[in-house]
């Protein structure tokens, strides 16, 4: 069988060569002859360094793989040239169990380091680095042994220069790599990133483009099926595991004055606002959150679209509830789609934990290093309301649960049950959410106080 070869950076219409090898032979053997047809190229080199690659190249007319080999760039074979890496004691037919084609190119030898001493290829080099991440752009160098460069090294690297990523995890990213009016390649494994970080060296391209890419994206592009999937979820969220979720009873004087306060405003509202977009919807909902917070005499604080993100998620929250520093609550508030609501949320409560986790000291020193596990988060058409507990691990693995399949109702046009009624179930169960988050808190503060002494 006649093969046709090229040695990386021959030009693929002059230097071309054959070699006729028995296909039932093995790979080594087809390693020898083409040493043997190659002297001087292969000047001591021995047939065991040699590193064959099986390509498909057409050679009598024009396509994109010969265009790379035309240019004599020294080219990744694996990612630009669909190469397959011949392994030496394999028979050659089980790489090519027919005869190859006329005027095609099958084998593309790996060129020996010659440019640079292989010694020279294991110290230290300095590569010029410029990243980028959708609108934000940085640069800097980077000073790595190739013998020992990863993947995680230069992703830590960019971490350290983006600060819009700093909450990342250095294995949610994901990098591509390219030089100069080069395609972008991706590597999977360290040993494929040492081969192109030599191959930059050895043309003298330290001179890298990285395009980052993450698993974040903003809270309303996430699904609920693909929320279901991240999460190990049920494919239905009335299917959610049931966490008990009391009604506070609201009977201190306080609590029944600002109560008809609240009626009185919803009911201004709803003779004075009219619409069924979600604006509208939450024009109804946020009087419910500020009588809450004024319950708690400014110790829960109250953020209309307030940003938060974390390794899935970024964005603006519609509501989010805070006390002591810690975001104990978030709201999301939907025209009708409870689905979408609900996989916003998840995402929503997910993030918000990271960022408790990963908050920067503050003004109250005794929160310092807290670990709240648990946050609440509500889903409302200002109708039916649906109270959702989230709560992490140490491992970051979240646990989803849901107070009613039928969520909470509230009849504004009051053919049921009387506004009064609904309004204050649905205040009730916000304020018993509320006061559980700060018993949690209170109670980690009291743990850490013990252990701390």
């Amino acid at each position: 069988m006649d093969v046709t070869c090229l040695i990386e950076g021959d030009d693929p219409l002059d230097d071309v060569f054959l070699v006729s090898i028995n296909k039932n032979e093995l790979v080594s053997k087809l390693k020898n002859a083409i040493r043997v047809a190659n002297p001087q190229t292969f000047v001591d080199v021995a047939d065991k360094d040699l590193k064959l690659w099986k390509v498909d190249i057409t050679l009598d007319k024009s396509n994109e793989m010969l265009e790379i080999l035309e240019s004599k760039e020294r080219a990744v074979i694996k990612e630009r040239l669909n190469g397959m890496k011949l392994v030496a004691f394999k028979k050659i037919n089980e790489y090519f169990s027919e005869v190859p084609e006329e005027n095609h190119l099958s084998i593309i030898i790996e060129r020996p380091p010659v440019i640079k001493s292989t010694s020279s290829l294991e110290v230290n080099q300095v590569f010029s680095i410029k990243v980028s991440h959708g609108k934000y752009r940085q640069s800097f160098q980077w000073i790595v042994d190739l013998s020992r460069a990863s993947l995680n090294d230069i992703k830590r690297k960019v971490l350290h220069y983006l600060p819009l990523l700093q909450d990342m995890k250095a294995d949610t990213l994901k990098l591509h790599f390219s030089r100069e009016n080069d395609k972008e390649l991706e590597f999977k494994n360290d040993e494929d990133f040492q081969e192109y970080l030599k191959c930059c060296v050895m043309t003298s391209s330290l001179s890298l483009k990285v395009q980052v890419y993450t698993l974040q994206k903003a809270f309303s592009e996430w699904r609920f099926g693909t929320v279901c999937d991240l999460f190990e979820l049920p494919p239905d969220f009335r299917e959610f595991s049931n966490f008990s979720c009391g009604i506070d009873i609201l009977e201190d004087s306080k609590a029944e004055e600002l109560l008809k306060h609240l009626y009185k405003d919803l009911k201004l509202r709803l003779k004075a606002i009219h619409g069924k977009l979600e604006a509208t919807k939450s024009k109804f909902v946020e009087p419910f959150l500020v009588i809450a917070t004024s319950l708690f005499d400014g110790k829960v604080k109250l953020y209309p679209e307030h940003d938060v993100q974390g390794t899935y998620g970024r964005g603006p929250l519609d509501f989010c509830l805070y006390l002591k520093g810690i975001i104990v609550g978030v709201v999301e508030v939907k025209k009708d789609d409870f689905d979408q609501g609900v996989a916003q949320t998840a995402m929503q409560l997910h993030c918000s934990l990271e960022k408790n986790r990963k908050r920067k000291r503050n003004e109250m020193e005794e929160i310092e290093d807290l670990f709240i596990d648990k946050a609440y988060g509500i889903i409302t058409d200002s109708s039916r309301w649906y109270f959702i507990e989230c709560v992490v691990n140490e491992d970051d693995k979240p646990k989803f649960s849901i107070h009613s399949k039928d969520g909470t109702l509230i009849d504004w046009s009051e053919e049921i049950e009387p506004l009064e009624k609904g309004t204050r179930r649905v205040l009730g169960h916000i304020i018993w959410l509320l006061k559980e988050a700060e018993k949690l808190i209170e109670s980690k503060l009291s743990e850490k106080k013990r252990k701390t002494g």
